[in-house]
């Protein structure tokens, strides 16, 4: 097993991060720093470990994360790539727990997990579930990644035969291009456990970066819009409602959203790219997001959802739906 450790100027946490691999209950491993043109203690705080399991690369100038990605997953000896953070924390029993899993399920590519958010001083806040079948990752797909990536743990011998690599173009948001491409050929899972500490802080990527990424989601997500016979027209007026997050949009957009959907949840039945099940479920679920944030006097959306397809999946609560009932007969 090889565990891939990209790294750039990541002296703040970095020695926390490799300890946690270090002290793994699996044992047999590689861990592949790859050290890319750092200016900090990077280098400083790699060669303070006297662990002959350590494979160091240094790059002499900033590549950016996609090639020490690609380096990484070329130079990398072992069966499994396991995917690690300069800043986050996995659990101690993570490598053995991922790699038995994938030892008793070969149909099985790509194996992330369940994590809990941590602050900068390492204090646990929220922990996310991921979905944990191959279908719902796909349909998750849809609406942003359904790996976190330093969880992920990959067979590297699939990603060689099917030529998937990290690629520049969607840098910043270059794992979920990854699985966009990756799940359509081969199987995923998530771990039903938590098995890594994900650090939030100001020098993340999805902080720097928010822009771009933005960007680069919508060119995934019109893309795997576009498996379906839709008219670019339509790809624009969906990617409204699997853009990332709750916008305005959607709203001014609503009813127009809603027998859309309809026509994509029709065209999937026929052509069957996704659970049709799950995908519906997974529409319902952010529209009644929509409903909690938006419905109001100005925005009577409730019966326009009551009247569409999807709102016999709402999992909106009975005091939800009176909530919000109120919320749209109150005067502002």
């Amino acid at each position: 097993m090889t565990v891939l450790l990209p790294v750039y100027n990541g002296e703040p946490y970095l020695k926390v991060a490799i300890e946690s691999i270090l002290v793994q209950t699996f044992k047999n491993f590689e861990l592949l720093i790859v050290n890319d043109g750092s200016t900090d203690q990077t280098e400083k705080i790699v060669k303070s470990f006297n662990d002959n399991r350590i494979v160091y690369i240094k790059k002499d100038t900033n590549q950016g994360i996609v090639a020490s990605l690609n380096e990484g997953f070329k130079l990398a000896k072992g069966e499994f790539i396991a995917r690690m953070d300069a800043d986050d924390i996995s659990l101690p029993t993570r490598l053995q727990q991922q790699y038995d899993f994938l030892k008793q399920n070969p149909e099985i590519a790509i194996l992330g997990s369940h994590f809990q958010i941590v602050n900068a001083a390492g204090y646990g806040t929220d922990c996310y579930l991921m979905p944990l079948k191959h279908e719902a990752l796909k349909v998750m797909l849809f609406f942003g990644s359904p790996f976190a990536h330093p969880t992920v743990m990959m067979r590297k011998d699939e990603f060689v035969k099917h030529n998937l690599w990290y690629r520049e173009e969607f840098k910043h948001v270059e794992d979920y291009d990854l699985w966009s491409r990756a799940l359509l050929i081969l199987k995923g899972a998530n771990y039903d456990e938590v098995l890594l500490n994900y650090r939030i802080s100001n020098q993340q990527i999805a902080s720097r970066f928010s822009k771009i990424q933005q960007q680069t989601d919508e060119k995934i997500k019109k893309r795997l819009l576009g498996m379906f016979p839709l008219t670019s027209a339509q790809i624009d007026l969906l990617y409204i409602f699997f853009q990332n997050g709750v916008s305005l949009n959607q709203v001014n957009h609503f009813e127009e959203i809603c027998s859309m959907l309809q026509k994509l949840s029709i065209i999937n039945n026929e052509i069957k790219i996704l659970n049709s099940e799950v995908f519906e479920q997974e529409i319902a679920k952010k529209t009644d997001i929509i409903l909690n944030v938006y419905a109001n006097a100005k925005n009577k959306l409730y019966l326009k959802y009551k009247q569409s397809y999807f709102f016999k999946f709402s999992q909106l609560s009975f005091k939800q739906r009176a909530k919000i009932w109120f919320k749209q007969y109150t005067p502002v």
